[in-house]
């Protein structure tokens, strides 16, 4: 969360993004989200969800990311919030 500590520190840089581009924010609900074994979803397996998911409108690859986590968690109550942004440069 962005402002909520008083002493953190922020930069600020500017990123230039090519036409296709995606940059995905996410909370860390999405990457330590646990299965059964306790076993968080971390983030090799959002990228390979993003990268298989790349083509999708930005709507569809949230999706797809959440039905992702949802299948590995399976039975497992989620324990943190999952917040997710995806921006895809034109």
């Amino acid at each position: 969360a962005v402002g909520v500590l008083d002493d953190a520190e922020y930069v600020q840089d500017t990123v230039q993004m090519a036409a296709g581009d995606i940059l995905v924010l996410y909370t860390d609900g999405v990457t330590e989200a646990e299965n059964a074994h306790q076993e968080m979803f971390d983030v090799e397996p959002l990228k390979k969800v993003i990268l298989a998911s790349r083509t999708l409108p930005s709507k569809d690859i949230i999706q797809e990311i959440l039905n992702a986590v949802r299948t590995f968690s399976k039975e497992q109550p989620q324990s943190d919030d999952i917040t997710l942004m995806v921006i895809r440069s034109v």
